[in-house]
């Protein structure tokens, strides 16, 4: 029994790097699809410059503050970790439970926290960067615009979609889009945490060694709490861009350990 155990945790392992690689390498293919469209704007007027410009500090502001906690901007489920609140990926109220998953989908989480943090931000670039023009006798007209953010590999996309900028004063400038990226690798991070919290939902500890040598780039940081939980830092050593969460599952009541 030990033995078909211990080969069903392995088949459950290698299942959960197979389906991390997969989504991976969908979503590269993502990025040379995003690619071929921000080429339309990045070498734009200084008018469409200056908005990229304001949209990628107001976004990098948002990813500074979900990277370090959970993927969340106001964590509701959290533990107190060096002043911050981390957001649980899988949480188990009862001890020696598994863990059950909070946020099923976590890129799809961040993009909507990314889009609601970033929002009114990103509007007020836009708005005075029009003013601006206004003041110089420009003719501009803007239509209600939709703003879209898109986690990939290595990426981060933003596109204020369907914003029918147009700029006039003798030639006139027409902009469908506006789209610009930041090099950020949060979407591969967040989607081994997941890995690491589904990990933990179906056979308790996760084995971040094995999951170390999968991804030669990757540095996974384990970090006990007093009460059972655990923080995770995974840091890309390639680029320095860290994802932090707390994960609670399988915690063994300190009368049952000796202590």
């Amino acid at each position: 029994m030990l033995k078909e155990k211990r080969f069903d945790n392995k088949r459950g392992q290698i299942a959960i790097f197979v389906i991390v690689a997969l989504a991976i390498a969908a979503a590269i293919v993502l990025v040379f699809l995003f690619r071929d469209k921000i080429g339309i704007t990045a070498g734009s007027e200084e008018p469409v410059g200056q908005i990229q410009r304001c949209i990628q500090e107001s976004v990098k502001l948002g990813v500074n503050i979900v990277s370090v906690q959970g993927g969340a901007i106001n964590p509701s489920n959290y533990i107190l970790y060096e002043g911050k609140k981390i957001d649980y990926l899988c949480y188990a109220t009862e001890d020696l439970e598994r863990c059950v998953m909070q946020k099923p989908l976590l890129s799809k989480s961040i993009e909507t926290e990314l889009v609601s943090f970033s929002e009114d931000k990103i509007k007020s670039c836009v708005d005075g960067v029009v003013s601006s023009l206004k003041d110089k006798d420009y003719e501009v007209s803007v239509k209600d615009y939709d703003i879209e953010i898109d986690l990939i590999p290595n990426n981060i996309i933003i596109s204020l979609n369907n914003i029918d900028l147009t700029i006039s004063k003798g030639e006139v400038q027409t902009y469908k889009d506006i789209r610009t990226d930041i090099n950020n690798n949060i979407y591969s991070l967040a989607m081994i945490s997941m890995s690491i919290a589904n990990w933990e939902a179906q056979f308790g500890k996760a084995d971040t060694v094995s999951f170390m040598a999968s991804y030669p780039w990757l540095k996974i940081e384990p970090k006990p709490q007093d009460d059972g939980s655990d923080i995770y830092v995974l840091t890309d050593i390639n680029t320095g861009d860290k994802f932090i969460f707390a994960i609670r599952s399988m915690v063994v009541p300190v009368g049952l350990t000796g202590e």
